[in-house]
């Protein structure tokens, strides 16, 4: 069982045996002495219950907010059982007179409670205080090392992320100047294309002219060579001096 049930048990029991005090109170006429005792112990039966009521309190401040919310619903109903016996009490007080609430008690009367019960009560009320606020101080302390460990975790992670965004625009940076290749490549592409067609139709061009300038299609108007016009009667005049050089050949080996 935890502390925190353990309080609520306390808690329970201690406004269960104020309430049978009060029954006891109610049976007895106002000028009765025992009354008063009774009247003595449910006052401090009710602080008591304001005690472990603090301690109950600092136990819920170290508990998960979802968890606590169930222990306060519980500590609310408690809460409400106890005003209800502190409102009982006050109205059995104010029975009693003046004088007999001053009265001392007979001698033969022996006190339910003795100050060493009360200072050992008081005594073990502390001892569960101290022992809650130690609890509260411990987890405060883990709590600053998860903080601490959640913000290293943090600055890592920070780290990492400005080195993906570093290596991002690289990569944009890469993607880029692909990019302006690729369009320069292009470019260059279609030009080479263009000067191939123009070299081709300069070719074609030229071509055109030496066949209408060897046909004498021109009217001599094309600005050709005369080799190139006369191509024919130089082909012709190779024709005969090969024809003539093998004929001297042939009349000498006769």
């Amino acid at each position: 069982m935890s502390d925190i049930d353990q309080q609520h048990k306390e808690i329970t029991h201690l406004l269960d045996g104020m309430r049978d005090l009060l029954k006891q109170i109610g049976h007895m006429k106002p000028g009765n002495a025992q009354r008063k005792a009774l009247i003595q112990q449910c006052e401090f039966t009710a602080r008591q219950i304001r005690t472990t009521r603090e301690a109950y309190m600092l136990e819920l401040r170290s508990l998960p907010p979802e968890e606590a919310k169930s222990y306060h619903a519980n500590l609310d109903d408690l809460m409400r059982d106890f005003k209800n016996l502190t409102n009982e009490l006050e109205w059995k007080k104010n029975e009693m007179s003046k004088d007999q609430m001053m009265a001392p008690p007979p001698e033969d009367q022996q006190q339910l409670y003795t100050a060493e019960q009360m200072i050992m009560e008081g005594d073990r009320v502390q001892d569960a205080t101290q022992a809650a606020l130690d609890r509260i101080q411990r987890n405060v302390i883990e709590t600053e090392g998860v903080g601490v460990e959640i913000v290293n975790k943090m600055e890592v992670q920070t780290e990492q992320m400005a080195r993906v965004h570093e290596a991002m625009l690289d990569i944009e940076d890469n993607l880029t100047r692909a990019r302006k290749t690729l369009h320069q490549i292009a470019v260059n592409a279609v030009s080479d294309r263009c000067i191939q067609v123009l070299c081709g139709l300069i070719a074609i061009f030229i071509l055109v002219m030496i066949g209408l300038a060897i046909a004498g299609v021109d009217g001599g108007k094309l600005n050709v060579p005369d080799e190139v016009r006369n191509i024919d009667s130089v082909i012709a005049g190779k024709s005969t001096t090969t024809t003539t050089t093998s004929t001297t050949r042939t009349l000498l080996l006769l």
